[in-house]
């Protein structure tokens, strides 16, 4: 079946509008879990070239407020799981204007 190429343009608008319209979003919560044979830093192995796991978790509230955790650990050779590293943020962003916001 043939479609019509009007039809097709103002699906492609119509998406577009929706993209870049904007609406405040309410709170997000985001998170993330990774497996890696190496872990590398400019080209090093931090991880000894050992396997390494890695999870992240975000949050973000519609009040400004927002957070973010991550923390990595390496299957050693003798020693098992071993915490390679963590970081913790926290902070405040407030919105400026239309354009601008303050973290």
């Amino acid at each position: 079946m043939k479609r019509r190429a009007g039809a097709r343009s103002w699906g492609w608008a119509l998406g577009a509008l929706i993209f870049v319209s904007p609406t405040p979003a309410p709170a997000q919560l985001a998170a993330a879990v990774s497996v890696e044979n190496d872990y590398r830093l400019r080209g090093r192995s931090v991880s000894g070239r050992r396997p390494v796991a890695s999870a992240q978790v975000g949050f973000d509230a519609p009040a400004g407020i927002y957070g973010d955790g991550s923390a990595a650990v390496v299957a050693t050779r003798y020693d098992g799981l071993q915490v390679l590293g963590y970081q913790l943020d926290a902070g405040y962003a407030a919105r400026v204007g239309n354009l601008w916001t303050i973290d």
